[in-house]
């Protein structure tokens, strides 16, 4: 007969072992939907979401407005990741960017695996309302979870309490999206400001682009930044990309260099360091700091400075803060001369990269002029069109898959189009190529086929 004492030890440890195998099992559901998701995609997000623990802790009183608070932690975790999948540098502009929607296809955006992540989600809320009877007694244990997972949070140098460049568990092992989130919102423009960058960062003066300009007075200069033209870590990529552009044929007009920079941030963020050297928002420009930009310094010394795009000139405001930085002319799709003309691209569907290369490329037959191109038809995602076939037995080769092989076709085609174009022209412009950020795929075995913090630029100087 078993000891009064050995029983109650053991019904205690059996009642414990319950309570926190029900609570484990309670905070994992929470976090399963999320973590599913990011096995395949690319989230930038904490191992344990703490919003999600708070959440179930609602759910033990009141079922209803806790399933409404973890169906928003989960969007406000998947909101701030896709903040990060985007390049944007932080959740508050990718909020701001949701004004400019309008100007988009939407429907495009979307994907049929959304309705099977919409489903993966739908199943954790019902498995947690399902069981909410056998964990909810232990909400103390919920409780000690949260606060361990902050305090493993904090020793590994991960946590806003304590953040270090060494850590035990290289991912973030907690967090709360929700607070990084209205962190951000409360950010007062105030506080914000234009970073002069280091140098080697910019690709201009990494190439010495003013350098020649101020030696040529009566040149030209043109300047291609390509949507999504990210370095691919594979040698051969960019071997065949290099080939696409440069020639033997070119080679007898330009000399030619290869080089990388690099980025971060979105594609203005881009714009902002290469045409003005400074890292920050466009927002902060003004004409007092718009003067130290390359293209206002140019037209001070007498050169015509043109910008062109081949969509709406209200995305990211570009039709206000173009001039503020020195562009004397601005072509966007919507003026009356293009309305006949060919359009390209689905989602970001606009003028054809090839139409906007040619006449920046003829622009530049003018002594002392300066076109900047800003292309399109490589931003995601894609409409289906057929794959060269250079380009599809490459990515055989490689085992690129179906997304980052589209990508890799139309950005040969860009480099295609830009060569033959300065091929059928009499202009002899210096040309700098380059990308503005990693393309952004949502897919981690595409995304991570390229450079996260480099990309790649051409530098083609006439010769004389």
């Amino acid at each position: 007969m078993s000891e009064p004492g050995a029983f109650t030890f053991r019904w205690c440890t059996t009642n414990a072992l319950k309570a926190l195998g029900y609570s484990v099992a309670a905070v994992a559901l929470a976090q399963l939907p999320l973590l599913v998701l990011s096995s395949k995609y690319y989230l930038v997000r904490p191992l344990i979401n703490f919003d999600l623990v708070i959440a179930l802790l609602v759910m033990v009183r009141w079922p209803y407005a806790g399933s409404l608070a973890l169906l928003a932690g989960w969007a406000i975790d998947g909101f701030v990741g896709q903040a990060m999948v985007y390049h944007f540098q932080n959740p508050r502009e990718f909020w701001q960017a949701g004004r400019f929607l309008s100007h988009v296809h939407v429907s495009e955006l979307f994907e049929p695996a959304m309705v099977a992540s919409a489903m993966l989600f739908a199943a954790g809320l019902a498995s947690l309302l399902a069981l909410r009877q056998r964990w909810k007694r232990h909400w103390p244990v919920l409780i000690a979870l949260g606060l361990l997972s902050i305090g493993i949070d904090t020793f590994n140098g991960s946590s806003a309490l304590l953040s270090r460049d060494t850590r035990m568990i290289f991912k973030n092992f907690a967090g709360s999206p929700s607070f990084t989130a209205s962190r951000y919102a409360l950010l007062s423009d105030e506080l914000q400001v234009l970073v002069p960058l280091a140098a080697g960062e910019s690709a201009l003066d990494r190439f010495a682009i003013p350098q020649w300009a101020a030696e040529h007075p009566n040149g030209s200069i043109v300047v291609v930044l390509v949507e999504s033209l990210g370095l691919h870590h594979s040698p051969e990529v960019r071997n065949w990309l290099t080939s696409q552009l440069i020639d033997d044929a070119l080679r007898t007009k330009f000399e030619t260099e290869v080089g990388e920079v690099p980025f971060r941030g979105a594609t203005t963020a881009a714009e902002l360091r290469l045409l003005c050297g400074m890292s920050g928002h466009y927002r902060l420009l003004d004409l007092a700091r718009g003067r130290g930009c390359f293209p206002a310094r140019l037209a001070a010394a007498g050169w015509s400075t043109v910008a062109m795009h081949g969509f709406s000139g209200e995305m990211f405001d570009r039709r206000q803060w173009w001039p503020v930085i020195g562009f004397q002319e601005r072509h966007f799709q919507d003026e009356r001369k293009f309305y006949d003309a060919p359009r390209c691209g689905i989602a970001f569907r606009g003028l054809c990269d090839l139409q906007m290369i040619q006449m920046g490329v003829a622009g530049a037959a003018k002594p002392a002029s300066f076109h900047y191109v800003l292309t399109l038809n490589t931003h995601l995602p894609f409409e289906p069109l057929p794959i060269g076939e250079e380009a599809e037995r490459l990515c055989t080769q490689i085992d690129a898959g179906a997304d980052a092989c589209q990508l890799i076709d139309r950005l040969g085609q860009v480099l295609r189009d830009v060569r033959q174009t300065l091929l059928d022209s009499s202009a002899k412009p210096l040309v700098l190529i380059l990308g503005d950020h990693s393309p952004p795929f949502r897919e981690t075995s595409a995304r991570s086929q390229f450079d996260p913090r480099s990309v790649p630029a051409y530098v083609l100087r006439p010769r004389q």
